[in-house]
């Protein structure tokens, strides 16, 4: 069985904590989150490793635009920043991609490029 994890910052401390669904629930380790910071794993990792998630922002290194991560009507997909009419399924990554940060660390980075 596939683990299905989440993301969501402590209303007490700031800091990203995750869980694990399992069954019906989730288990934060008793931690309150903020619910508009939630965002699912989409099971896909950037050129370092690290996990993507719902609500991150990346860039593919031999591309200047950056992209945003968002999961609609059952689907991840991901849109370049300052074009939402144009999203795109999120199947797989290109190998050459980083995670630069989220939408809600980061807001600064939804700002269209305008090189």
């Amino acid at each position: 069985m596939r683990t299905i994890k989440f993301r969501g910052k402590s209303i007490n401390s700031g800091k990203w904590v995750y869980a694990i669904l399992y069954g019906f629930g989730m288990d934060w380790f008793d931690e309150s989150v903020d619910e508009d910071t939630i965002g699912q794993f989409t099971g896909l990792h950037d050129a370092n490793g690290k996990e993507i998630y719902e609500g991150d922002i990346f860039q593919v290194k031999a591309y200047e635009p950056k992209f945003e991560v968002f999961f609609k009507n059952g689907v991840f997909e991901y849109r370049q920043i300052g074009i939402p009419n144009r999203p795109y399924p999120l199947r797989r990554i290109y190998f050459d991609s980083y995670v630069l940060g989220n939408i809600h660390d980061n807001p600064e980075l939804l700002k269209r490029d305008t090189k």
